[in-house]
């Protein structure tokens, strides 16, 4: 099932979660999702990239997969990144937003998306797991940057 912007509650939050993001850091971002869909669509493959801002963390993912799979490798990937920073001590709000879209140059733009808040804590073995198959993050900065950069 891809993202449902036909229902207008959903499609707020996810609107209403972008329009936080500071303008310039809003820019800075916009950039780095152009490049790295320029990038897979002259050599293909998947690029997902984690951008954290003051009130949450952006997972964006561009890959030259079918529609179903690069929305559920988002998913996936999205579910692990918010994990990862729970487990590193994020507060319990984090809200995460994962957004897929295809490579530039294709036909037509699909853009698939999932927003996750809430507490995930992992067990010792899930985590050990998960850091091998998505690799592990740096969550201290993160977690600094949020305790100090709250809206």
């Amino acid at each position: 099932v891809f993202s449902d912007t036909a229902d207008p509650l959903t499609y707020m939050r996810v609107v209403e979660f972008l329009d936080r993001i500071p303008l310039l850091t809003r820019v800075t971002i916009g950039k780095a999702v152009i490049e790295r869909c320029q990038r897979v669509g002259r050599g293909g493959g998947r690029i997902a990239s984690r951008f954290v801002v003051p009130h949450g963390m952006l997972v964006f993912v561009t890959d030259d997969a079918e529609r179903a799979d690069r929305a559920e490798y988002m998913k996936q990937v999205t579910f692990m990144r918010h994990s990862q920073a729970l487990d590193g001590g994020a507060p319990e709000s984090l809200v995460t937003l994962g957004v897929a879209t295809q490579p530039i140059p294709t036909d037509g733009r699909a853009h698939d998306f999932v927003m996750i808040q809430g507490d995930i804590r992992s067990d010792p073995g899930f985590r050990a797991r998960r850091d091998e198959i998505f690799g592990a993050i740096d969550v201290e900065p993160m977690v600094d940057y949020w305790a100090t950069h709250r809206p």
